[in-house]
């Protein structure tokens, strides 16, 4: 329930919306596998709104990719932050011939 409200000041500009994140990220943060990937995936549906948890969720993340092949719910959670992260950062113009990154990678 804390999450969902949480969210639900986030997407609306409330003025308590540096308390709501700090319940995400604490949620994403926590020891609670569900409320983790809850917390995630409703950061990830804030899209622009999320950018000040930004540092957390890349911090969460690494952490995630650490831990999804020992653990089925950091795979997802993995997944949600990445979509997240990666929609929250500028994108560089690749360079004809380069790599192109991988999930996970």
């Amino acid at each position: 329930m804390q999450i969902e409200a949480a969210g639900v000041l986030v997407a609306h500009g409330h003025a308590r919306s540096a308390v709501a994140f700090e319940v995400l990220v604490a949620a994403m943060n926590g020891a609670s596998p569900p409320a983790a990937l809850h917390a995630a995936r409703m950061l990830q549906g804030l899209g622009p709104a999320a950018r000040p948890a930004l540092p957390a969720m890349r911090a969460r993340l690494d952490a995630a990719r650490e831990r999804a092949s020992t653990q089925d719910a950091e795979l997802f959670i993995q997944f949600a932050l990445e979509a997240a992260v990666d929609s929250l950062e500028p994108r560089a113009v690749p360079t004809p011939g380069a790599p192109r990154r991988t999930v996970g990678g």
